[in-house]
């Protein structure tokens, strides 16, 4: 099954690992807003990045290996 960009709900699945990563960056930045006083706080900032980058990571590879992109043709 491929992805038609023109369509707004495969715009999205194509854009999900965008999207994972812009989540995570917001939730560390709220990590770190609260919470700064520590190394442990700093290790929780950590493990919050590595959370995002594999949740980035799985939403690539999930669109790698079971979908194929192409781009709508020219009007």
């Amino acid at each position: 099954m491929s992805l038609d960009l023109a369509n707004s709900r495969d715009l999205l699945r194509a854009l999900l690992p965008e999207l994972a990563l812009t989540l995570a960056g917001l939730v560390l930045l709220l990590v770190i807003a609260w919470r700064h006083r520590s190394a442990a706080d700093v290790r929780l900032a950590g493990w919050v990045t590595l959370a995002g980058l594999a949740a980035a990571g799985g939403a690539a590879w999930w669109l790698w290996c079971t979908r194929r992109v192409r781009s709508a043709p020219r009007p």
